[in-house]
């Protein structure tokens, strides 16, 4: 024959309307599930001292939807616990230290599994969940006594007593902001010690029996306190590695800002010479000759240089640009989670973001002088280059240059002398002029006319 569970009774319980007083109710067979647990209790005397729940009735004709007199008592503990208020509860065994595995609680018809649990039993699990962080704390905890013992100059017990009047005033608020102290694993040996001097400090004055429900009356001093210490405590514990992380941190920022400029220094060597020294090398261009086509090489290649500086440039602002904000989230991470040394490093940041600007400010500076020079060196082109516009759409053929004609080698003709022979006497010479082939005259001397001798 199947054993009756605790299940088996909470059918029942569920739905038998319980006198105000006493151990009766009326109860609604309301399932045959239900029917069969009564029909159980009834026959098996194991079930029966189980359950300790009797039919007021005569049980030879009970059916599903019908409703009989009870009687109900406590079942065996074994099996759960039946209360009639949350204080009844918080009487029973360790109920005060851990939530029992299996109970109903008549006021209100509430066990273990009700969804969504009331208010007053969530604040009882969060009470359970400060105890059982006071636990970790605790030198130990003694679930049997329901009693905390810490050892801090000597034993002091702080009993486990709290009622339902404390759950319902009690601030669930300041329990999860102290639970929430201790979610993460960080120096959680460390933040417990600090609980345990907290606790200690506060129920000092306290008489023992009222101690608990003088911590849980004041959650947010404790909360407060807890919190205090363990700033003080990361303060000291890590002012000296943190120091150190700043301080290599500093050093790589800097390196990665330096780098900014360095990784571009060989285009910044190189603007005096692509953009302003090209201007010495532009030449007057009147017509469509070489020199027209030099000047257009040297002015397109101070631009061509001027738009690979200028996209450089671009480059390294957007890294400097990642590298203040990484400086800033360090910052604030810093700020954040160490508030109490923050302010010693804050000089550190300011010159690492000043440094940022300046860097900022010196490649504004490169890129402006870069299109001065570019601007200069087509405005020099401007000035010397004459040649009309056609040159750069019309195939155009070098300006001839003129060279002078040699003439042949002849003597000067000589003007006839004071008293010389006339031109027509046969004793002058024979002077007589004939092209030349280079398009010249040469003159050519004969010889003089012999005389007769008389």
């Amino acid at each position: 024959m199947p054993r009756l569970r605790f299940e088996d009774l909470l059918e029942l319980y569920r739905h038998t309307a319980f006198d105000p007083s006493g151990d009766e109710g009326i109860l609604t067979i309301a399932s045959p599930q239900a029917l069969a647990s009564l029909q159980l209790i009834e026959t098996d005397e194991a079930a029966g001292d189980d359950a300790n729940l009797a039919v007021l009735v005569d049980e030879a004709n009970l059916s599903v939807g019908q409703t009989v007199r009870v009687r109900v008592g406590a079942p065996r503990i074994g099996l759960g616990l039946l209360v009639r208020s949350v204080n009844d509860l918080l009487k029973a065994p360790e109920a005060r230290v851990a939530e029992p595995a299996a109970y109903f609680v008549i006021d209100g018809g509430i066990d273990a599994r009700t969804t969504p649990a009331p208010a007053l039993i969530e604040t009882y699990r969060q009470v359970l969940a400060v105890v059982d962080l006071l636990s970790k704390a605790a030198a130990y905890l003694d679930k049997t006594r329901q009693e905390l013992v810490f050892v801090h100059d000597g034993k002091v017990p702080v009993p486990v007593r709290y009622d339902q009047a404390v759950l319902e005033r009690v601030s669930a608020t300041a329990i999860t902001g102290l639970l929430e102290n201790f979610r993460d694993d960080v120096h959680q040996d460390q933040k417990l010690a600090i609980l345990e001097d907290a606790v200690v400090q506060m129920i000092e004055g306290q008489s023992t029996t009222k101690r608990f429900v003088y911590l849980l009356d004041n959650l947010d001093a404790l909360n407060e306190s807890v919190r205090k210490g363990y700033r003080l405590f990361a303060s000291s514990f890590s002012y000296k590695k943190i120091r150190g992380e700043i301080e290599a941190a500093k050093v790589e920022y800097v390196g990665k800002i330096h780098k900014t400029l360095v990784d571009i220094q060989v285009q910044l060597l190189s603007i005096p010479v692509a953009t302003i020294i090209v201007a010495s090398q532009l030449k007057v261009s009147p017509g469509c000759g070489v020199e027209f086509w030099t000047n257009i090489a040297v002015v397109a290649g101070a631009w061509v240089f001027l738009c690979l500086l200028l996209i450089a440039i671009t480059n390294q602002w957007v890294t400097l640009g990642a590298i203040h904000q990484d400086v800033k989230a360090q910052q604030q991470r810093l700020e954040r989670d160490y508030a109490a040394i923050s302010p010693e490093f804050a000089r550190v940041f300011q010159s690492l973001l000043r440094r940022i600007l300046w860097h900022r400010v010196a490649l504004s500076g490169i890129g402006f002088i870069a299109v001065l020079g570019a601007l200069f060196a087509t405005y020099a082109y401007g000035k010397l280059n004459t040649a009309p516009a056609a040159c750069l759409t019309s195939a155009v053929n070098p300006t001839p240059v003129e060279t002078p004609a040699h003439p042949t080698l002849s003597t000067p003709v000589q003007p006839p002398l004071s008293g010389s022979v006339p031109v027509g006497d046969r004793s002058a010479s024979a002077v007589t002029a004939e092209p030349s082939g280079s398009g010249g005259t040469a003159v050519r001397i004969g010889a003089p006319a012999i005389s007769d001798q008389r």
